[in-house]
């Protein structure tokens, strides 16, 4: 609670945990505004890795949103007990059945991957979202050791550049992954 407090020139204000990812960037600019001397250029680039965090996570939801309403677990599940009375009837099977199995199956196989990619993304989203708390939690504590102790606002930097790192390196990664590659 003493690192989110807020210094004393904001009439004794505290900072609310933030929970959506603008609220993030918000609270974050808020903090790196109080900051004075070297570290208010750390603060700068924590915003700067923040925005781009907040824009990663909006990419991530519209295609969560996206995958969500394509893999639908009600249709695997009717695909799944359409193919096991399609198996049930093997011995006997017709050309148009042998089809049939094969399209049902390679239907239920395309539900399954974009289930694996929705929880993929999930995760990717929720590591981003981690990202984005873990940077306000380093420039709060920035903040109040700027105020308090220069010798500790000196290690916090570190860290507030290491998770900015890590920010531009995660979504650098993930826009490599999702941008159309030219054809071969």
């Amino acid at each position: 609670a003493r690192l989110l407090t807020a210094p004393r020139g904001n009439a004794g204000t505290t900072d609310k945990e933030p929970r959506l990812p603008h609220e993030y960037v918000r609270a974050i600019a808020d903090i790196a505004a109080d900051l004075s001397g070297p570290a208010r250029a750390i603060g700068s680039e924590a915003v700067v890795a923040a925005r781009h965090a907040a824009a990663a996570e909006a990419a991530l939801s519209q295609e969560i949103q996206t995958l969500a309403r394509d893999a639908d677990p009600i249709e695997a599940a009717r695909l799944e007990q359409k193919l096991g009375t399609l198996a049930t009837v093997a011995d006997a099977e017709t050309d148009e059945q042998r089809k049939l199995r094969g399209l049902l199956s390679d239907q239920l196989e395309l539900m399954r991957r974009l289930t694996t990619r929705l929880q993929e993304t999930q995760g990717r989203r929720e590591r981003v979202q981690e990202l984005l708390r873990t940077l306000w939690l380093q420039i709060a504590n920035l903040r109040a050791a700027d105020v308090a102790d220069k010798f500790e606002a000196s290690a916090v930097t570190d860290r507030v550049r290491a998770v900015c790192a890590d920010i531009e390196r995660y979504t650098g990664a993930m826009s490599e992954i999702n941008s159309p590659r030219p054809p071969a």
